[in-house]
């Protein structure tokens, strides 16, 4: 039997991409698509193979589920009034 092969030094530190990490061509595809082509969100994550997620935070528009909640209350308190 054989012995292994020796490892070649550093072979550990080899960077490897990180998943759901776009380089910036991927990002300003997307963002065209979404801002100048007038694209769905879905429609882009299903073309270019990305996460609904991905495609929102590589728009750049990132909203907290605080402030949507906040927006609502404004909104229901809206149309109370109107009622």
């Amino acid at each position: 039997m054989a012995p292994p092969e020796p490892v070649p030094v550093g072979w550990d530190k080899v960077q490897q991409p990180e998943v759901g990490v776009l380089k910036v061509d991927q990002r300003e595809q997307i963002r065209r698509a979404y801002f100048i082509e007038g694209k769905s969100i879905r429609q882009i994550a299903q073309e270019g193979h990305h996460h609904r997620r991905t495609v929102r935070q590589a728009q750049g528009v990132e909203i907290s589920h605080a402030t949507v909640a906040s927006r609502l209350r404004e909104l229901r308190g809206r149309l109370r009034l109107i009622s």
